[in-house]
């Protein structure tokens, strides 16, 4: 750097992006001291910066939905999926699971495109089904325990009894 003053007159004004360049055990022995897993493969920390720099000047940056609108659209699809396996048979129960997801997914799809915000019902609408789905699961397992011991000529409590024949 012989003549510091040129150097900053070249740079003013301009994004800078400084990366290592040197190796983990020795001159190009090991991995790059600066090396990231990305979706793309390894890449050196400079060009995950450059790339992050040129989409923001881009404006291909995009936000998220507000907290309070995420909340309300996911405890609202999350309520509609869950009492709808409360009160309903089992293919009104995957009909109303499909209808959350295709709403949950044009609702992200949606703001996406026509707002530039990441929105993503998906993963609270899945988890609501995968509990329904084991509490099915264990309910089934209850009733095929009643109808074993009633095939086998045991005779039922009252109480279960009687909500058999509501059954």
């Amino acid at each position: 750097m012989a003549d510091p003053a040129r150097y900053r007159q070249q740079v003013a004004c301009k994004v800078v992006i400084v990366g290592g360049g040197w190796s983990s055990l020795a001159y190009k022995r090991g991995i790059s001291v600066d090396l990231h897993d990305t979706p793309a493969g390894p890449m050196i920390g400079a060009l995950v910066h450059a790339n992050y720099v040129e989409a923001f000047l881009d404006r291909r940056i995009y936000r998220r939905e507000s907290e309070i609108v995420t909340l309300l659209v996911e405890a609202l699809l999350v309520s509609y999926v869950a009492l709808s396996f409360v009160t309903t048979k089992s293919w009104q129960k995957l009909r109303a699971l499909v209808l959350a997801l295709v709403a949950g997914a044009g609702l992200g799809y949606f703001d996406f495109t026509n707002r530039g915000v990441f929105f993503d019902p998906v993963f609270p609408i899945l988890a609501i089904t995968l509990h329904a789905l084991f509490e099915e699961i264990l309910e089934w397992k209850k009733k095929a325990k009643l109808y074993d011991r009633l095939q086998t000529g045991g005779q039922l409590p009252p109480a279960q009894a009687h909500k058999e024949v509501q059954v």
